[in-house]
């Protein structure tokens, strides 16, 4: 129950809220309540707003989900209206947002009940259980829970009418504590406009009497001087005219010569303007876009007929120049295998002469142990022979040394020069 107390206590105050705003809205005919109602299922019973309208009779019982967001639409429609009074403008209300359409165009459960058309398809009787006396005693039964529901209801519509009051009060008092505030601020606001009125107004007094003075003396020295000063007055008045008229003239004519100037430049632009036009026609003209186009055509062609036959002479350079490469290349080779055939035929041939000097070494060492002392100083001179002969057949002849020497030099130095920096010669 206390979530049903807090609900009542929250709705009490946008009831009353709801009651002002349609007063104001001139349907002063409809009034606004919390009521609770009564659930089927043994639940607490709900919380509603009943909503009734005198003229027309109308009576409906809406959800509070419901009914604040309709409050909130009525209190933006006033608002609208009281700005437009304050503008002075017109302003009329939508025919949806009248609060007759708000609160009773809804749909909601009006009640129950249970009847069987067949029966009365057929036209047959009624049953005794189903007579009018047991209808009758559920009907007292309904109307005697209804009266106990209505006065739970004026039960608790009491009591927070009370509480709606006592707070009522308490606001009261509030308002009356922050009005005596008020008003005694009013007072001392008050009290000093006084003061400050009073300064203005011997502020005012001290400027009018001023003025007053300052008429008079004007009026005596007027009086005074009238004649005379009214002379020089002329006479300045005269000058200060043929001056403004002098300086006129020299503005209209220096006007006029900027005038002139501005012309003629416009006029010398309009003409550059047109002679670079015609210049860019003329350059831009179809025969010398087209003359243009052939003069680019055939420096083109000549430059490429130039370097097609540049290319064609390239092409048969670097053929030449591959096929002499190449020739000399089988040259260098022909030569090395040469070279190498002749140094396996040189080294056989030393073989040879080593195996054949071997063995008449070997000979004659056996003919020298065979011999005894007499053939130890013909052994000793067969032993330098040997060496001499090994060492000369050991060594290339020098002369013949320095011959191959210099071709394999000159062989190697023109490999060098023909074979290209990325490869060399086999």
């Amino acid at each position: 129950m206390a979530s049903v107390d807090n609900a009542i206590m929250d709705l009490l105050p946008r009831v009353k809220e709801a009651k002002d705003t349609v007063d104001l809205l001139n349907r002063i005919g409809m009034t606004f309540d919390v009521v609770l109602e009564k659930s089927n299922d043994g639940a607490p019973p709900k919380v509603k707003v009943s909503v009734k309208n005198n003229n027309p009779k109308y009576s409906i019982l809406i959800d509070p989900n419901e009914f604040l967001p309709k409050l909130s639409l009525l209190k933006d429609e006033l608002m609208k209206l009281r700005s437009a009074i304050e503008a002075g403008r017109e302003y009329e209300l939508p025919e949806r947002h009248d609060p007759l359409y708000l609160m009773f165009d809804n749909d909601y459960l009006l009640g129950t009940a249970t009847s069987w058309p067949e029966y009365l398809t057929y036209n047959l009787e009624t049953d005794d259980e189903e007579n009018e006396e047991e209808h009758k005693k559920l009907a007292e039964e309904r109307k005697d829970q209804h009266n106990v529901e209505r006065s739970l209801r004026k039960e608790l519509r009491d009591k927070y009418v009370g509480l709606g009051a006592e707070h009522y009060r308490e606001d009261k008092e509030a308002m009356k504590s922050v009005s005596g505030g008020l008003e005694y601020h009013r007072k001392q606001n008050h009290d000093k406009g006084s003061i400050v009125k009073a300064e203005v107004a011997e502020l005012t007094k001290k400027m009018h009497d001023q003025q007053t003075s300052w008429q008079q003396h004007g009026s005596s020295l007027a009086q005074e001087f009238g004649s005379d000063q009214k002379r020089k007055v002329k006479a300045s008045l005269t000058a200060t005219t043929a001056r403004k008229r002098e300086k006129a003239q020299a503005e209209r004519a220096l006007l006029g010569d900027l005038e002139k100037s501005r012309t003629e430049r416009r006029n010398q632009a309009v003409d550059n303007r047109r002679e670079l036009r015609e210049l860019i026609q003329g350059q831009t003209s179809d025969a010398v876009t087209q003359e243009a186009k052939n003069l680019f055509f055939e420096q083109r062609k000549v430059i490429g007929d130039d370097t097609r036959s540049a290319m064609k002479k390239w092409k048969e350079e670097r053929s030449k120049q591959q096929e002499k490469k190449t020739s000399k290349a089988l040259e260098a080779r022909a030569a090395a295998k040469a070279a190498q055939q002749a140094a396996k035929e040189s080294i056989e041939t030393v073989r040879a002469q080593r195996s054949q000097s071997a063995k008449e070494m070997r000979e004659r060492k056996a003919f020298v142990e065979g011999s005894g002392a007499k053939g130890k100083a013909e052994t000793k001179h067969n032993n330098k022979v040997v060496h001499d002969m090994m060492k000369s057949q050991m060594f290339v002849n020098p002369i013949l040394a320095e011959d191959m020497k210099a071709k394999a030099g000159k062989r190697y130095a023109e490999l060098t020069r023909s074979a290209p920096a990325t490869g060399s010669a086999e």
